[in-house]
């Protein structure tokens, strides 16, 4: 299997998982309490390994010619990597303290130790997880500039980047913006994943 195959299924399969693993901290009545964080985290793990992964991917479509496009997709797939890891840590860390705390309170003080040590907070909880969507943007943006994705998928893209974005400002019950950006990326999924199933050359 190619990378741009793998890609593909990486796309297809990143919201679904992002949406059953909101479903159990949301839904399941005890707002992320044992074990629907732990089950939750562990299904977010790989949903949000792939959901980086896919849209790396969409650099294969960008098929940059001049350096300074090169130099544009380049830097969207570091963004996308860097925050990728980010998320990825992320969810690790919240998988341990969850598995080595009795109570939420518990959690709450060994969560305060860990963003405590210096860089944590930043790296794996502020900045660094943006960074993904930051580098899915100008990914996408770009294969869409250079007609590698129909331009709708972008605006699917962007929008659900922006809910995203404005969840952190907007207090919504259930964290609901979180789950309508997911299913804007669930809708994108599609036609990226199918251009990314194409053999090379044949985009347009």
């Amino acid at each position: 299997m190619t990378f741009p195959r793998f890609a593909s299924d990486c796309l297809r399969f990143s919201p679904i998982g992002i949406l059953l693993g909101w479903a159990g901290m949301r839904l399941g009545g005890g707002g992320g309490d044992e074990p629907l964080w732990t089950i939750s985290h562990l299904i977010w793990l790989p949903a949000y390994a792939a959901l980086a992964l896919g849209y790396i991917g969409v650099h294969s479509l960008i098929r940059a010619e001049r350096g300074a496009e090169r130099l544009l997709a380049g830097f969207g797939v570091v963004l996308a990597a860097a925050g990728g890891l980010a998320v990825c840590a992320q969810m690790v860390i919240d998988l341990l303290v969850g598995l080595s705390t009795a109570d939420r309170a518990g959690m709450s003080e060994r969560f305060d130790e860990v963003q405590a040590v210096p860089g944590v907070e930043a790296a794996v909880y502020g900045v660094g997880p943006s960074l993904l969507f930051v580098g899915m943007l100008i990914l996408t943006l770009h294969a869409a500039a250079r007609r590698r994705l129909p331009a709708y998928a972008a605006v699917l893209v962007v929008t659900a980047v922006a809910v995203s974005g404005l969840e952190q400002a907007v207090e919504v019950p259930l964290r609901l913006m979180m789950a309508a950006a997911v299913i804007l990326l669930w809708f994108a999924a599609r036609p990226i994943a199918d251009r990314l199933r194409e053999p090379a050359g044949t985009a347009a």
